[in-house]
């Protein structure tokens, strides 16, 4: 499932063997895919920094974006996309803490209170 070449075999491993670890890795990787890293985005980039440079940079754009749906394929292959849904039953708790369950896709980063900025204290189940 590797993107790109790791330098230690050992660290991609033990990276690998955390679910939370994944799930952050491929939403890092969906958010670059879906800001920066795309010739759309980069476009602009080139075509500045060619003033700086004996070569066309934006003759690279091909291959960002081929690398770019490389990427998205293996996070699709790597984690199936899921609609967000909370799973536990509905209703109230008049409590300081309440446990939820519930699916959410890799570009869930966050969630918060209806009418608040701060994002919750939110964790992934353990898988035995």
């Amino acid at each position: 499932w590797r993107v790109w070449r790791v330098a230690s075999p050992a660290f991609s491993t033990s990276f690998a063997q955390g679910v939370a670890n994944l799930r952050t890795y491929w939403s890092h990787i969906y958010d670059l895919c879906q800001t920066s890293f795309s010739s759309a985005y980069l476009s602009s980039w080139a075509t500045h920094y060619n003033a700086f440079v004996s070569e066309d940079l934006t003759q690279y754009m091909s291959y960002v974006d081929t690398r770019r749906a490389y990427a998205l394929s293996k996070l699709n292959s790597a984690i199936p996309s899921v609609p967000f849904a909370i799973t536990t039953p509905n209703g109230s708790a008049p409590v300081p803490t309440v446990t939820i369950a519930g699916n959410a896709w890799v570009d869930v980063a966050q969630m918060r209170l209806a009418g608040s900025s701060v994002p919750l204290a939110v964790g992934s189940p353990v898988e035995a």
